[in-house]
């Protein structure tokens, strides 16, 4: 079965050393209460067709992005020790609840560098294509770009302590250097450290796989993908965060996808 750092609680993800932010519930073998808001975010103020909840019995546990018609980019860690048969998306709308489109997957394509904590990063192949809008990758990632996260995580920081909404929530956040993040957790040539604008505040646990977006041209674009806290704390928005660099996959999902997915590069 896949590492469970987060969702079996805060001791496995001391004995791990990784801190992934699926939500509790993230596990083929337990259903446990959702916990859907990002730490320190506000609800959405757009709606953003791209962003898919990957649920579990009724239960959301990770966030992705569609990519493609057919395509959904999310993390390695959610779907890791899944079937497809046993998860659900529900897509293009900000309640996860309701609205927009429900689908199966067909098929999951996991990076092939995925070894439990770096290239966390795969591909949902859909059994149907969507109506929803994908969002194209971006390829704007240095230090300094501003950009927003979206997901459906914890509200308060620590496993297990709210229930919260069932509508998306986004938070302003900006790239920082990779020595703002713990030595050795981070691989700065593939993954993004990221930073809130504000205090006590960032991604959480139910927020893996979902998307950070940044403008570019007027137009949302995606940069990285949630993977894990980026600190010693066990805690959410303590640190900065560790996202998967899209752009840095940018030939392996051309190559995965059969040419599918829009770039700006």
């Amino acid at each position: 079965m896949r590492k469970r750092s987060l969702v079996t609680g805060l001791v496995a993800a001391v004995a791990t050393a990784v801190s992934w932010l699926t939500a509790p519930s993230a596990s083929a073998d337990t259903a446990a209460d959702v916990k859907p808001l990002i730490v320190g975010g506000t609800q959405a103020t757009e709606e953003y067709s791209f962003v898919a909840s990957l649920q579990y019995s009724g239960e959301h546990f990770c966030g992705g992005s569609v990519i493609a018609p057919e395509w959904v980019l999310t993390a390695a860690h959610c779907v890791d020790g899944f079937r497809p048969a046993q998860i659900r998306l529900r897509i293009g709308s900000n309640d996860r609840t309701s609205g927009g489109e429900l689908v199966q997957p067909d098929r999951f394509v996991v990076h092939p560098g995925w070894l439990g904590t770096s290239n966390d990063i795969a591909l949902i192949k859909l059994a149907e294509p969507l109506q929803a809008e994908p969002v194209s990758l971006g390829s704007v990632t240095e230090v300094g770009t501003a950009g927003r996260l979206l997901g459906w995580g914890q509200i308060t920081p620590q496993q297990g302590a709210d229930a919260g909404s069932d509508l998306l929530k986004e938070l302003d956040v900006t790239l920082v250097g990779p020595n703002n993040c713990r030595a050795g957790l981070i691989d700065p040539k593939t993954e993004l450290c990221v930073g809130s604008t504000t205090a006590a505040s960032g991604p959480c646990f139910g927020d893996s796989g979902g998307p950070m977006i940044t403008k570019e041209g007027g137009a949302w674009r995606l940069i990285g993908v949630t993977s894990r806290l980026g600190g010693r704390s066990v805690r959410c928005a303590d640190d900065p965060s560790i996202y998967t660099n899209a752009a840095a996959f940018s030939a392996w999902i051309a190559k995965s996808t059969g040419g599918a997915v829009k770039t700006t590069h």
